[in-house]
């Protein structure tokens, strides 16, 4: 089973709290600007993952990006963005949730399905297509829920398991090289 699609991953063990905590730190000066309140909600002690850490800031990027855009459009003054990260039953699991409604279910729909937006929707979403095919190279899984009127959430899962043998499977090819 190949799930680096051909392109190849960097694979390295990474703490995924420094991973999280440095993107949320990086764009809180943007969420503050919009007037949006970014936090954290990283579980103690995380153990390391493998991923290529590049491609995941990425995605963690795209979320977060799309979360602040999402929250300060609404007319609330309690924009809100919340990114989680914990390890439950042998998965490891991030998500990127705002108050706003950056996803929506036509949303679901296309991104399930990878079909094509409408010009006012393409960059944001061009880009979580990205997200989730990154997501997919690693043998994870990426969901939406949107729930109207209160909040939106991406949620990544990552099995442990896959991501270590896709470890070996990235060795195996640099070997072979």
């Amino acid at each position: 089973m190949n799930f680096a699609g051909g392109r190849g991953l960097d694979i390295k063990p990474i703490n995924p709290a420094i991973l999280v905590n440095n993107l949320v730190e990086s764009y809180r000066p943007a969420a503050s600007k919009h007037g949006v309140i970014l936090r954290t909600e990283v579980q103690e002690g995380l153990s390391k993952i493998l991923i290529d850490p590049k491609a995941f800031e990425t995605c963690l990027t795209q979320l977060i990006s799309n979360a602040i855009d999402s929250a300060s459009t609404e007319k609330s003054d309690k924009a809100e963005v919340i990114v989680s990260a914990y390890e439950k039953n042998g998965f490891f699991i991030i998500e990127v949730e705002d108050n706003g409604h950056s996803i929506n279910n036509s949303f679901e729909s296309k991104i399930s399905h990878n079909n094509v937006f409408e010009n006012e929707e393409r960059n944001s979403e061009f880009g979580l297509l990205v997200t989730k095919k990154i997501v997919q190279e690693h043998g994870g899984t990426l969901e939406t829920f949107y729930e109207p009127d209160v909040s939106s959430k991406v949620r990544i899962t990552l099995n442990k398991g896959i991501l270590e043998h896709i470890l070996n499977q990235s060795l195996e090819q640099k070997k072979s090289n």
